[in-house]
């Protein structure tokens, strides 16, 4: 119970990061982020309910499990970030 607490209370902490992060760029940076965010959280609902669809019906060899969807939203908010870059280059 001590660890899950402490998991919520860090991530409770990276979300005020994160905040105060977001309102300390230019308006062209957090502009790049909130779009970068915005496609890898829309890409982690969709994908992720597909994902669970996909494992409940046995249709992938291996467990799917959160760690992949972790990754595949972070591969997408780092192709957001550089595509962003590229755009306002």
């Amino acid at each position: 119970m001590l660890a899950l607490a402490l998991n919520v209370l860090v991530g409770v902490g990276m979300l005020f990061a994160n905040k105060r992060h977001l309102l300390d760029l230019d308006e062209m940076q957090r502009e790049i982020q909130l779009n970068a965010m915005a496609w890898a959280l829309a890409v982690g609902l969709v994908g992720g309910t597909a994902w669970t669809l996909v494992d409940r019906h046995g249709l992938v060899g291996f467990d799917a499990g959160i760690a992949h969807l972790g990754i595949f939203m972070t591969v997408v908010y780092l192709a957001g970030c550089i595509a962003g870059l590229m755009r306002y280059r």
